[in-house]
């Protein structure tokens, strides 16, 4: 139970260093006045498939008409 608490104990503690690094890395970027770009959002291409049983209405009637039975 007690090396339950200690490891716990032990992954908070590297957590906050982590922490601490990372905000004198941006204090440090800051400083040296390097500004990032404003990220542009991602689109998702347009859809190829939305209406995809279009093409089996199509070759179906088309065949019905072949065969005589639509005009």
């Amino acid at each position: 139970m007690l090396s339950r608490f200690l490891s716990a104990a032990r992954r908070k503690t590297a957590s906050e260093y982590a922490e601490q690094d990372q905000d004198d890395a941006a204090r440090s970027l800051a400083g040296q006045g390097i500004a990032f770009a404003p990220m542009v959002p991602v689109q998702p291409p347009e859809a190829v498939n939305d209406d995809s049983m279009k093409a089996l209405y199509d070759a179906v009637e088309k065949e019905l008409r072949a065969a005589g039975y639509l005009r």
